[in-house]
This record gives structure tokens, sequence and C-alpha cells, in this order.
């Protein structure tokens, strides 16, 4: 099945987070987050929370990223109480696309939209965990693999076999 050509991001809104909630536990089943440490990401970071919506309206997947700590990673489930004051990184906590979202382009379309809100936040890259093997896919999409040393080898451990990655921006 081709994914719907009429995808797109819209903000993400407290009203999204029982379905945001739905398809995470669809998608990452064995990293569950409570639906509170969510809201609580969303109200810190609400310009870098998006929805993939179809033409209906209905929801297709989401997007979550706040501002972080270059060669840092946030645990999984944990309140995070405040941003960092010294965020240097987008961090791209979860992008999570059912089956019939994938492959509509939709995730060069977000690190756009991303690029533009990080650059007025002074904000350096992208950060990620890439899980579920999807180190590949994001390395098509220009982020590059770095070497989990020290404290964030311990960092990563519970996200499972996952690979610490980055990428710069998008030109403005």
């Amino acid at each position: 099945m081709n994914a719907d050509s009429t995808l797109r991001w819209r903000a993400m809104t407290a009203k999204d987070l029982a379905e945001v909630q739905r398809i995470s536990e669809v998608i990452h089943p064995d990293y569950p987050e409570r639906d509170e440490v969510v809201a609580e990401k969303l109200m810190l970071s609400p310009s870098t929370h998006f929805i993939a919506v179809d033409g209906d309206g209905v929801i297709r997947g989401y997007a979550v990223s706040y501002p972080w700590i270059a060669n840092d990673m946030p645990k999984l489930d944990v309140y995070i109480r405040k941003l960092p004051e010294n965020a240097s990184v987008l961090y791209v906590h979860d992008v999570a696309l059912l089956p019939t979202a994938r492959g509509a382009g939709l995730v060069p379309d977000l690190l756009k939209r991303l690029s533009a809100e990080a650059r007025k936040q002074n904000l350096k890259e992208f950060t990620l965990a890439a899980m579920y093997g999807s180190e590949t896919a994001w390395f098509q999409h220009g982020f590059w693999r770095m070497q989990a040393k020290g404290e964030l080898v311990d960092q990563l451990a519970p996200y499972g076999p996952a690979v610490f990655m980055h990428r710069p921006l998008d030109p403005e």
C-alpha cells in the first residue's frame, strides 16, 4: 500500500496526546513512556512537536523533539522538569509513523521545519538514537553515526540496540 500523498505535518497539541500514546504503543511496545512524560515534553517545547495527518485529518504519526545537550541522551519515561540552559542541539526523541504514512516524504519536511525552529533557538545540529535498525534510514537523511563514549554508552543502554547519530541543521 502506498503512503497517502496528502500527508502533512501540523503542530501537536495536548488534544493529540491520546492518539500519540496509541501510536507509540503500536510502534514502540517495548519502550513505553507515560502520557504525562510526553505531555511535559510538549509543554516545554511546543514548537518542536508535530503530528502527521492525512487529508481527512486522521493522525498517522508524530514527532517529538526538544533542545538538549550535545553528546547526551535524556532518559526514557523520566520527567525533564526544565530544558537545559546549555542546550546546543535539537534532540529528536521520537519519530513514529504508522505503515500507511511511511514513504510519503514526511521526514525531509519534518527536518526542514525542525531546522527552522532550531535556528531560532540558536541550536547547532540534530541528535537522535536510531532504534529498530533505523540507522540506515536516518543515514539517508544525512545523519552520521557518533561513537558513543563514556556516560553516553550507559545512557544509550535503555534504548536497546540503538545507535547515537547527529547531523547539521538544514540550510536556510
